[in-house]
């Protein structure tokens, strides 16, 4: 079943790949090769291959750290009104991390890169804190971006929703393509879902270890709530190994 299932995403894939030789840049005009188009046509941020496009123009970054909101790159060298440019000051020739400042629901703030502790309390250690629109990941894009391909035939611009004749051609030209991705999608959920039944009746038998596991993990979530001493800096949220990544006692490059 699973090698069925992998051959039918991979020819569902190969049916997708269509060519988008649009270049993605920096905020400093420089190319991010590492990144896709999130939209198949007209001016759009940019995300790398292995993280999600939201619709405010951000990217759900996924790395060795964890999983945070980031600014990528734009198909406009300009860096004109379509494209989200969050934290502009800095790292102008990379990304950077948009860090959560706490969660305050509609009032919820971020900080550019870094937050510092102090004296119990949780600051930017750049600029002042700043709210960001509401987005949602987009899922065809989302999908195509992590598999190596970049486009995406029905979803709207982060910024402004466009509709054009070429539009209309795009979508009847996915449509058979999309329409296999869903019987694969259903075909890996049955199987998922049977594969899943099956562990949870060979674990349900093994309350003692279960019991361990969990007392553990509790013991690792306290550990990660612990706050640092005042005035140090939080372990670098940035240290992902990808471009984000902020050396150790610099600032992000302003200007």
């Amino acid at each position: 079943m699973a090698k069925l299932l992998g051959s039918a995403l991979l020819f569902t894939l190969a049916l997708l790949a269509q060519a988008d030789d649009r270049t993605c840049y920096h905020l400093d005009g420089s190319t991010a090769p590492q990144q896709r188009p999130c939209t198949a046509n007209g001016v759009t941020n940019c995300c790398s291959s292995t993280d999600l496009c939201m619709s405010n123009g951000l990217c759900f970054f996924q790395g060795q750290a964890g999983m945070i909101l980031s600014r990528g790159s734009c198909t406009d060298k300009n860096w004109g009104s379509d494209c989200y440019a969050p934290c502009s000051k800095y790292n102008r020739n990379t990304g950077i991390a948009l860090i959560n400042l706490g969660y305050n629901f509609s009032n919820t703030e971020y900080c550019c890169a870094n937050v510092l502790a102090d004296n119990g309390s949780i600051r930017c250690k750049y600029e002042e804190p700043f709210k960001l629109p509401t987005g949602f990941v987009i899922p065809d894009a989302g999908f195509l971006t992590n598999n190596g391909g970049g486009n995406s035939s029905s979803t709207p611009s982060p910024t402004k929703m466009r509709s054009s004749s070429s539009c209309v051609a795009v979508e009847a030209g996915v449509s058979v393509p999309l329409g296999l991705i869903a019987i694969a999608t259903a075909i890996w959920a049955i199987w998922e879902r049977r594969r899943r039944r099956q562990m949870n009746k060979l674990f349900s038998t093994r309350g003692t270890e279960a019991g361990l596991v969990t007392g553990s993990r509790q013991q690792r979530v306290a550990e990660l709530h612990t706050l640092p001493k005042a005035g140090a800096t939080i372990p670098e949220l940035m240290d992902t190994g990808r471009e984000y990544k902020e050396a150790p006692g610099s600032q992000p490059q302003n200007g």
